[in-house]
């Protein structure tokens, strides 16, 4: 098994090194563990979500659409989902109980619409990361809906300085 993943490592990187290398010569990689729980976020990054609902409203007004107001039930919901996904990357929640949450933070299953979730590197900035949600059809299709009326942000960064976005999509 070992073998398997230096091999695959290898193969990963094959611009700078051979694709197939004896185990004794392959290049060791070091991945971060599996995380069971989110690691704490260490920055305030109010600047950097308000920067994202800006450009989304950018993204509207240049579709010919309203903006999408801040919700805070929506941004709420939008970190609790942040943290989430730096532990398991997935629409479904950990517990699987999306609709709980929403209770918790005062939405209704009838003004919810969707969610965007993205996962970034070190040098993911709010642009960065709306291009890639632009350059998604499903992603963008959320972004530009005429039934969306408002919108919650989240960005966080997890231990190893990868960056978490989440967008989500209701209609008040």
């Amino acid at each position: 098994m070992a073998t398997a993943i230096s091999l695959l490592c290898s193969a990963a990187i094959a611009c700078t090194v051979p694709a197939i290398l004896p185990a004794s010569t392959a290049p060791s990689y070091s991945t971060p563990p599996i995380a069971t729980e989110a690691p704490a976020v260490s920055e305030d990054f109010t600047v950097l979500e308000q920067e994202m609902l800006d450009l989304i409203n950018d993204a509207r007004e240049t579709a010919g659409l309203p903006p999408a107001q801040a919700n805070d039930a929506l941004h709420e919901m939008a970190q609790v989902r942040a943290q989430e996904i730096m532990v398991s990357f997935s629409h479904e929640r950990p517990n699987g109980t999306k609709v709980d949450l929403m209770r918790e933070v005062g939405i209704t299953p009838q003004n919810y619409c969707a969610e965007n979730i993205l996962s970034g590197t070190d040098v993911s900035t709010p642009q960065s990361m709306m291009n890639c949600f632009m350059n998604s059809e499903p992603h963008r299709a959320w972004i530009l809906s005429e039934e969306v009326n408002a919108v919650g942000v989240a960005i966080v960064q997890n231990e190893y300085g990868q960056f978490y976005a989440v967008q989500s999509f209701g209609c008040f």
